[in-house]
């Protein structure tokens, strides 16, 4: 293998990462939010990307030179991504639930008439203390 075809096999490497990467970010609690810029993800993305290639160790046998295959390969990587990403939502829109029955059963569960989501306080407050745990907290 000479440098090139190996410079082409880490391109490969890191294009299939970026691609799972950018799907989790799209559904991920912290970094799917309306309120950070699309730039902001995708350079989050591109960074992460970058430190996970090194760390992958993917022979070239395994990644096709036809165009439809490699097309493939990346498909399904945004879809586990989306997954991921998807079951990450569900553990904290499972949070925010458990929080919102809390108050419900203290007489609490009226949330501010001019939020536009109706979630109640407890239930921000637990889904605020989930993402702390995650992002950095220690959970992880």
């Amino acid at each position: 293998m000479n440098f090139l075809d190996f410079q082409l096999v880490q391109f490969k490497l890191f294009s299939l990462i970026f691609m799972r990467v950018t799907a989790f970010m799209l559904l991920v609690p912290v970094f799917g939010s309306r309120m950070i810029p699309a730039a902001v993800k995708i350079s989050v993305s591109i960074l992460l990307a970058l430190i996970l290639t090194p760390l992958v160790r993917a022979p070239a046998a395994q990644l096709p030179d036809e165009p439809l295959r490699l097309g493939l390969m990346a498909g399904g990587e945004i879809v586990v991504g989306l997954v991921c990403g998807f079951v990450m939502f569900l553990v904290f829109q499972g949070v925010q639930v458990a929080g919102q029955i809390i108050d419900m059963q203290m007489g609490f569960g009226v949330a501010p008439p001019n939020e536009k989501d109706a979630v109640s306080h407890r239930g921000r407050a637990f889904r605020a203390f989930a993402e702390w745990l995650v992002a950095g907290g220690g959970a992880c």
